[in-house]
């Protein structure tokens, strides 16, 4: 298995520009701020005669997961060392496992222990049924958990661990892990391991891995033909209104179109010369994992003593984006320093 995954036309990345990673860094950081949003009303309780805000939303996770699979397909490929033996690969997946595990299941459970405890003198959204059942829940089904908000990790270690082996498959072409992820696109699928997760958004994470390798070729069109990426991509949210093809089709032409356009559009001033951006973007993890826990514990005080319906959430809805934005870097960059362990996994 000599040479089992060596991905030749990737430069050093001593000598790839910063630019580039620049790029992503910024997307990143945009990317995040659109998954906050979209954390602001989750279950049942939505703030009433906010149409405008449930359209919002609507139109957010049309894409913006999508847009975050493909970024980490992206820096999957582009970080990727060569594998020349099944002894390096089973290294790299304890790597990966020991990256991400330990942050999904730290924050899952003190998601689950949080709810269980507010829900006793606050509003909880998705609130579990006890302690061992909600911690099942968060190993087998993920997706319908307590802390559901963290599926994205579960599912992206899954792709970190299979997506060596399926370009190894296609001959060392990353193109394999588009193609092999359209065909599970379309399967039916099931909440157990995520598997629901994974079938939708592979395609996205591939088509980041064979951008990333084929880069030098397609960083040119992202600046010549920026105009019209982002016209496509904006008609293409029409369809959530006006088109006759089934949801998970037009799902499936946004999520694609939206991914050079938001790429190009990053790469454009004033949000190529965004320091702001890249430092959100730096932070895109801490702000994934804590940010439902900042959400949810502010929610569940404002609404103690406000109601978030009507006009009133224009005023409820800033706080919790800012709460669950600038909550978790705060607590990252000032609380978690005092915090070794949980720093470590939160970087």
């Amino acid at each position: 298995m000599s040479g089992m995954f060596s991905f030749d036309s990737l430069k050093d990345p001593s000598q790839r520009s910063s630019g580039r990673l620049n790029d992503i860094d910024r997307a990143k950081g945009l990317a995040i701020l659109l998954v906050v949003v979209g954390h602001l009303v989750v279950g049942p309780h939505k703030p009433q005669d906010n149409a405008w805000f449930e359209q919002l939303v609507v139109i957010i996770y049309s894409f913006h997961m999508p847009f975050f699979m493909y970024l980490s397909g992206f820096v999957m490929l582009y970080t990727f060392r060569a594998l020349d033996s099944q002894r390096s690969y089973f290294d790299y997946c304890f790597g990966k496992f020991k990256r991400l595990a330990p942050g999904f299941l730290c924050f899952a459970v003190i998601i689950l222990l949080g709810k269980i405890l507010a829900s006793q003198f606050l509003h909880v959204d998705n609130q579990p049924v006890g302690f061992i059942q909600g911690l099942v829940d968060i190993i087998v089904t993920p997706g319908l958990s307590a802390a559901k908000g963290l599926w994205f990790i579960y599912v992206l270690l899954e792709f970190y661990l299979l997506a060596p082996l399926i370009i190894y498959v296609f001959g060392g072409r990353p193109i394999g892990l588009v193609i092999f992820g359209l065909a599970l696109y379309f399967l039916p699928s099931t909440p157990i391991l995520m598997l629901d997760g994974a079938f939708e958004y592979l395609i996205y994470f591939g088509i980041g891995a064979t951008i990333a390798h084929n880069y030098a070729t397609v960083e040119p069109w992202l600046n010549k033909y920026r105009a019209v990426l982002l016209l496509l991509f904006a008609v293409s949210l029409l369809l959530l209104e006006y088109s006759p093809l089934a949801y998970p089709v037009s799902k499936l032409i946004i999520g694609c179109l939206s991914i050079p356009a938001i790429h190009s559009l990053v790469r454009m001033a004033p949000f190529s010369k965004s320091k702001l951006l890249i430092g959100w973007g730096l932070l895109s993890y801490a702000i994934y994992l804590m940010n439902t826990i900042a959400i949810g514990f502010t929610k569940g005080l404002l609404l103690r003593f406000i109601s978030w319906d009507g006009t009133n959430f224009l005023f409820v809805g800033p706080i919790l984006l800012l709460a669950g934005f600038y909550g978790p870097i705060l607590v990252k960059r000032h609380i978690l320093p005092y915090v070794r362990s949980i720093d470590r996994i939160t970087s």
